[in-house]
């Protein structure tokens, strides 16, 4: 434990980040810029598969920040299996609506699941912010990367290095943040007509008791919004209820796209309704400045803290009113900058609305070392004399627990206003990747001229012709070692920074820090690496059988992803998607279904890839908004998958928003991902059962395996490469690209022992954004263990067993969430969920290789 004194520590730090920038500076001053000017999003972050791959490698769903600390972004990391997934979540690892951020799980949530890993945007906690980072929530950018087989929020073996950006390390800082509510849910549940009228508030003037003068609020016209909570620049309109929408035949296929288009090419029907936030950007500038100029409110309180119950509980509100419209704010940057990242426009409103979240995190660092002034027999008292206070008994709870870990005021304004520099990596590392990167064109065995991107990386190692695929691999990653330098770079900051920042909260390593965010203990990470490591032979059986299956003697790198069903996979249009998702999920019950299908006529999904936008897959949102779910569907079995995973995270926010106070808004990325993967596992089911296509039947077992391969084993792979680079740095040693190199290399020869690892496949670390994410992709594959136990107990006990899910969900963060997944029928504390999952993988091997050998 650190016992430094708290000049020492800030003297320390300080200088590491001085060293930090300038060498950005210095060495990448354009992509520096860029970065600054990119927000990037709990969560957790090419084609919807790759996608889900590239976000569990790295981020999507975005974990939600605490009251602590004004979560920046929400964003549950997208769902790239490859590169880690959502998402979006962040250094908190929370995922919700709370103060800041929604970007939980979001911004490095970003959907590069399955090879990137996903980040979140957590708070320091490692929960995914509340509402200005929600955006990210389950994102992760590239789903394919991050958890490589894992369900839709990005394959986990290749994902985008966006869904990273949604699941940055805001979602640390975002602990207070909203999660993604929409603030009518109720309202549109019960069909109750849209109440839109405005009413004038009179400014509150007089004293307090003490003779201090309470914050005036100006002369403004306020709107209510959700709870009483009454934004003076307007409200999130609120939606009509949406029948479901059912089809009856399979509506025509788009075309597959050999090359990206322009977002001015897409359909609006297939974008997601931004415009339910601010009509306009002017509309956006107004509610900047006013949520800017209140900011500075809160200095009315400080030093008041425990004065008395009173003053305590009208911070605690005033805090909530300004952290809620922070993150719309927040959030609506966000999510245009997605759109984007080439749009410098959005990518400095984006920088500038991160400037505001930092700001305001700042303003309110002083709360939680005052609370902790008291004693739990203090704070009962304060509970007793103003009962109002009684609903944040979990929040004082959390506080408390921390205390060894809150440093002085001094030192928490000083980490408050370093988070832009601390996150400065992963913004570089995501605009480098998603921006400024341009890839090869190669040709496809039809003649036809195809673009390589991040989006569509995983699908294209998918195409049935070989050769095809080791041309795309080999181009793919020579095109990585063009920036190698600068990505190990960045890669090297972003660890020195989690260590750095562990040490200045008198942890002993970065990993303790991480996992006390959401209070899991340290032994349920060696716990998993520990069963997956003496399971790795069902792998390396899964190997064995792809190459039997694809008639090849030895498996290559640019064979892991190729189908071992028949033929060309089948063409899963996304109207068709949705009819599939939403029918999966009736064994949730008749309101879970509904509520989804409204939202998808509500236009919560941005549907297609187009030029600029980020990669992977995220599900991002604030309390006061609806949840917003970012794609780059591709037409195939993955997308649809990809799809299923960030409908569970946004099923998640609604059900938790409509049950929970704001505080509470926000949840753990260790529970977010098993909402996501709930989904995915309840669509494998539907369609084994009610498809009668042979070859369609055929692919989506191929995809389960998949995903239990690119969720449960690559993001434990990611995991054991995160701990292994971390303790190198804790240990006083050097980190280099060679050093990665040797170490990723390392581990893809154990895990993948049957294959072939060529060259550069130990450069596969470079596109995974959920290394930026800190000890975050391990929940990827938690979850997948859970959430296949949970729904295990849904298919044997029914409605019983769903009615307890339904309800862990709406618990929101109102409880650890080991306690969370107890209400679910899941004992996270011991290994037997892990073991079987690792049965069912088994088993679906068995089903496989039946049909293969």
């Amino acid at each position: 434990m650190d016992q430094r004194g708290d000049d020492e520590v800030v003297g320390e730090f300080v200088d590491g980040a001085e060293d930090e920038r300038g060498e950005k500076e210095d060495g990448d001053g354009d992509e520096t810029a860029a970065g600054a000017a990119s927000q990037g999003e709990k969560v957790d972050g090419g084609e919807e598969r790759a996608r889900e791959d590239d976000a569990r490698d790295g981020v999507e769903r975005l974990p939600q920040p605490t009251l602590d600390d004004p979560p920046k972004e929400q964003f549950l990391a997208g769902t790239d299996e490859e590169e880690g997934r959502g998402d979006q979540p962040e250094q908190d690892g929370r995922i919700g609506a709370g103060e800041l951020g929604h970007l939980i799980l979001a911004r490095r949530c970003a959907s590069d699941a399955d090879d990137d890993g996903a980040g979140d945007g957590r708070d320091e906690r490692g929960r995914v912010a509340p509402d200005d980072d929600q955006e990210f929530a389950h994102r992760g950018e590239s789903e394919t990367d991050a958890v490589d087989g894992a369900p839709a929020k990005a394959e986990v073996e290749e994902g985008d290095a966006a869904e990273r950006d949604a699941l940055n390390r805001h979602e640390r800082d975002d602990e207070e943040g909203e999660r993604r509510g929409i603030e009518t849910e109720t309202d549109q549940e019960n069909g109750e007509a849209d109440d839109e009228g405005d009413a004038d508030a009179e400014t509150e003037t007089g004293d307090h008791e003490d003779g201090r003068d309470r914050p005036q609020a100006s002369d403004r016209r306020l709107v209510e919004g959700k709870r009483g909570h009454t934004r003076p620049w307007g409200r999130v309109p609120r939606k009509a209820s949406h029948p479901i929408r059912t089809l009856t035949a399979t509506p025509p296929q788009r075309p597959p796209m050999s090359s990206v288009p322009e977002r001015s090419d897409i359909d609006a029907e297939d974008k997601w309704d931004l415009e339910s936030i601010f009509a306009s950007d002017e509309d956006w500038e107004r509610a900047f400045a006013d949520v800017r100029d209140r900011v500075d409110d809160l200095e009315a309180y400080e030093g008041r803290v425990t004065e008395r119950p009173e003053t305590l509980l009208e911070l605690l509100e005033l805090r909530e009113d300004l952290l809620r419209d922070v993150s719309v704010v927040s959030t609506y940057a966000t999510l245009r900058s997605s759109e984007d990242t080439r749009d410098q426009e959005y990518q400095a409103m984006s920088a500038r609305a991160d400037s505001l979240s930092a700001d305001a995190r700042s303003a309110a660092s002083y709360v939680e070392p005052e609370l902790q002034e008291l004693d739990r027999s203090e704070l009962d008292d304060f509970v007793d004399a103003e009962p109002a206070l009684a609903e944040y008994d979990h929040y004082f709870d959390d506080v408390l627990r921390t205390k060894p870990h809150t440093r002085s005021k001094e030192v928490e304004e000083l980490l408050a206003d370093l988070s832009d520099v601390t996150d400065a990596a992963s913004d570089v590392y995501s605009m480098l990747s998603n921006a400024d990167m341009e890839f090869p064109t190669v040709e496809d065995p039809e003649g036809e001229t195809v673009e390589i991107s991040l989006g569509n990386f995983t699908s294209l190692q998918k195409r049935p012709n070989r050769a095809f695929r080791r041309e795309v691999h080999e181009a793919f990653y020579d095109r990585w070692e063009d920036v190698r330098n600068s990505v190990g770079t960045s890669l090297k900051k972003s660890v020195t920074a989690d260590v750095k920042l562990a040490r200045a909260r008198n942890y002993e390593t970065a990993r303790e820090a991480a996992l006390d965010g959401p209070n899991v203990p340290v032994e349920v990470y060696d716990t998993l690496l520990e069963t997956v490591r003496n399971n790795l032979g069902s792998l390396h059986r899964h190997a064995d059988l792809k190459a039997t299956a694809l008639g090849v003697d030895d498996l290559q790198m640019w064979d892991l992803y190729a189908s071992m069903a028949d033929g060309e996979p089948p063409e899963i249009s996304y109207e068709q998607a949705v009819e599939y998702v939403v029918d999966a999920v009736e064994p949730l019950g008749a309101e879970y279904r509904e509520r989804m299908a409204e939202g998808l006529d509500s236009r919560w999904v941005d549907v297609y890839e187009n030029r600029g936008k980020r990669s992977g897959a995220f599900s991002a949102g604030t309390y006061d908004t609806q949840p917003f779910i970012l794609m780059n569907y591709q037409d195939d079995v993955a997308s649809m998958f990809t799809l299923a995973h960030e409908l569970g995270h946004s099923m998640h926010s609604e059900l938790t928003n409509e049950t929970q106070p704001w505080q509470y808004s926000s949840y753990d990325i260790f529970v977010a991902e098993v909402a996501s993967t709930v989904n995915e596992t309840l669509l494998t089911h539907h369609l084994l059962e009610t498809v009668e296509d042979e070859r369609l039947r055929r692919h989506v077992l191929d995809e389960y395996l998949e995903r239990f391969r690119s969720t449960l084993y690559r993001q434990t792979m990611f995991a054991d490469f995160e701990l292994q680079i971390h303790e190198i740095v804790e240990d006083g040693g050097a980190l280099t690209p060679d050093r990665f190199d040797e170490i990723y290399r390392d581990l893809k020869e154990t895990y993948y022992d049957p294959a072939v690892v060529d060259d550069r496949i130990a450069r596969e670390w470079m596109r995974i954004p959920h290394f930026y994410m800190g000890y975050y992709v391990y929940q990827y594959s938690t979850g997948i263990s859970a959430a296949t136990a949970i729904v295990d107990r849904i298919r044997t006990e029914g409605d019983d067993a769903a009615a307890d899910y339904r309800e862990a969900l709406r618990m929101g963060g109102s409880a650890y969430p080991v306690e969370i997944l107890e209400t679910a029928g899941v004992d996270a504390t011991d290994a037997a969920y892990i073991e079987t999952a690792l049965a069912t993988y088994d088993e679906t091997l068995d089903e496989m290789a039946a049909l293969v050998e």
